[in-house]
């Protein structure tokens, strides 16, 4: 390669006479001596403008007819292996997402005894094989030249046994935080966790980070290798890493994922050890009769997105699908809310409210004996 027409020509005839003089013989049909930026060589195509490694359509094409040969769910072993072959041999055009989209095929035919056995294709599998057959012609492809830009946000992120929680680094830090259901405190590895954090972490600022290179950095070990390398035998864990994926195609968002020592990720790690005290909310019975008596409400003040009641919320932190962190940094006018404090916010909330001149239903526990109650009562 060179920088200009001329040049790369120049260097084209002297390497053609030089393998002349050398005692050469020049196949002319497979050669290609006239400078070009997009030419196909070995199974690619190398594509100068855009700098990018592509699959040529036809390649694609005969892919996608091996997977619509696939007639029914219990296909050989040598069917199936023909697939993941040419997944594979994708790697270096697509990248890891091969290896991690083609996992549960690879350990079906790992099981099978001889080439021609019939395998019973699993959900996760079949899935897989979907995902391939829709997806393989609008997967992103790599760049021919590796990018050292610096990342334009940069985030770190820790789980402890309680909650997850992520910040970018930036004057204005923005947090995010999320306290864990007990299913995924009594029953999920911290692997899982750690995992979750950085997706939780991602959907949270998504909008932030649209079209951004961004730096993940996290005490895990594992989850780097997961996201980045090859994906997990796990199923749950695997069902996390394509999250991470689509979430990222999706958002033409790119990250870099490096483990850091937990004694340079204290500060998250403090923010995945906050508990949140004012975690309460009222049951979905209950919000219903209200909502069909004084509703329908449109915004609920004070939740997040394992107990908001309605699509727009505000929340304490940032966490996927919220319309903003700090209720009172908003006009309660522009909704009807839906008003659940946490105690020792009831009365700045009724201060706000009238403040906005707003609308809504306050709801407060029945403690006869606290100061809010007995200055608010009607």
């Amino acid at each position: 390669m060179e920088h200009d027409f001329d040049s790369c020509n120049d260097l084209a005839n002297k390497m053609k006479q030089d393998l002349k003089s050398s005692g050469f013989f020049v196949n002319k049909d497979k050669s290609i001596w006239q400078p070009t930026k997009n030419l196909i060589w070995l199974g690619f195509v190398w594509d100068l403008n855009t700098h990018t490694l592509e699959i040529p359509s036809e390649k694609i094409q005969r892919f996608k007819n091996d997977i619509n040969s696939l007639h029914s769910v219990s296909p050989t072993a040598r069917q199936l292996a023909k697939i993941t072959g040419k997944i594979i041999a994708f790697m270096p055009s697509l990248g890891n997402i091969c290896r991690i989209m083609s996992r549960n095929m690879l350990m079906l035919i790992s099981t099978s005894r001889y080439w021609d056995e019939q395998i019973l294709l699993t959900p996760n599998a079949i899935s897989e094989i979907n995902f391939w057959h829709n997806n393989c012609e609008l997967l992103p492809s790599k760049t021919l030249f590796s990018n050292n830009f610096l990342p334009d946000k940069i985030v770190y992120t820790d789980a402890s046994s309680f909650a997850a929680a992520g910040y970018t680094v930036e004057t204005f830090k923005k947090v995010v935080h999320k306290m864990w259901t007990y299913e995924e405190k009594k029953q999920k590895s911290s692997t899982y966790r750690e995992l979750k954090a950085v997706s939780i972490t991602l959907n949270s600022l998504m909008k932030y980070f649209h079209s951004r290179l961004v730096k993940i950095y996290t005490d895990n070990q594992n989850v780097v290798r997961i996201i980045i390398t090859a994906g997990s035998m796990n199923s749950e864990l695997q069902v996390l890493a394509i999250e991470i994926f689509n979430l990222c195609v999706q958002n033409n968002i790119s990250i870099e994922v490096e483990w850091v020592p937990r004694e340079e990720n204290k500060l998250a790690d403090f923010y995945s050890k906050i508990f949140d005290f004012d975690d309460w909310q009222i049951s979905d019975i209950h919000f219903k009769y209200f909502n069909n008596l004084w509703g329908p409400f449109t915004c609920d003040v004070f939740a997040d997105f394992n107990n908001n009641k309605v699509p727009m919320f505000f929340s304490p932190h940032w966490c996927p699908g919220t319309g903003g962190v700090d209720a009172f940094a908003y006009d309660w006018s522009l909704y009807n809310c839906w008003i659940v404090p946490p105690i020792r916010l009831i009365s700045r909330s009724v201060l706000h409210l009238s403040k906005c001149q707003g609308k809504g239903v306050l709801v407060t526990p029945k403690w006869t004996s606290s100061v809010f109650l007995a200055n608010h009562m009607v």
